[in-house]
């Protein structure tokens, strides 16, 4: 947990990074570490999570809001960390220095930021600012306009196979994100089929839940088919 919740924070507390979806994806990935069990609960931290990126829009309002709300409580849901706490602990870093007149909200940050976790997720944040600093020559940031050789508008269609036996995790979300984009780019379609050829391990659970992250994630396939599995 420690490694995997400082890698989150380390990318959270940079400006306009991870995206409430995208940490909704993370969390239901990983239930166990940083979701819960309660549907009322799981309500709770979806909502703190699309509520750490209003942070910014209104800095006093949501403070005081979160320092009603944890007037009684050591963390935002239940009584455990949560992606709730670590989303809302990531978008009020920057504004840290106004915590000081919210006693109970300055009280949650402090205690959040001794844990190991989250020194290690701000060390890796400052060192990579440092090494960015030190470095004059911009880099190359990447572009998403990579032309596909020979495609014809129209006529593009990608793929999307995701297997039904577990949820979905940050390498389909990229694999997702990219079938979509070359699809929608070339005016195509996106076939979501799903492959079941491991049917001892599938459950129905998993492809309802691989059907709604790809929603959160703005994704909506043109088509939905299964590969059936058969034995020889």
């Amino acid at each position: 947990m420690s490694s995997l919740t400082s890698s989150i924070l380390s990318e959270l507390i940079k400006p306009l990074s991870l995206q409430s979806s995208s940490l909704l994806v993370i969390a239901r990935s990983h239930p166990l570490l940083f979701y819960a069990s309660l549907p009322l609960d799981q309500t709770l931290i979806d909502h703190f999570i699309d509520f750490s990126t209003e942070i910014p829009k209104n800095i006093p309002l949501h403070m005081d809001t979160l320092e009603s709300h944890l007037s009684l409580r050591s963390f935002l849901v239940g009584y455990t960390l949560s992606m709730a706490d670590i989303a809302v602990w990531g978008a009020l870093y920057p504004y840290s220095k106004q915590l000081i007149s919210r006693p109970h909200l300055s009280r949650w940050f402090n205690t959040l930021a001794q844990m190991d976790a989250f020194k290690l997720g701000l060390s890796a944040f400052q060192k990579a600012s440092k090494d960015a600093q030190s470095h004059s020559k911009p880099k190359d940031q990447g572009k998403m306009d990579i032309p596909l050789p020979d495609a014809q508008m129209g006529h593009v269609v990608t793929r999307f196979p995701p297997e039904p036996s577990g949820y979905l995790h940050i390498g389909h979300a990229k694999a997702a994100l990219l079938n979509d984009y070359f699809a929608r780019l070339y005016k195509g379609k996106l076939l979501i089929r799903f492959d079941d050829t491991n049917p001892s391990k599938e459950k129905m659970e998993f492809e309802n839940s691989i059907k709604e992250d790809l929603k959160l994630l703005g994704i909506h396939g043109d088509a939905f088919s299964h590969t059936v599995f058969q034995s020889f």
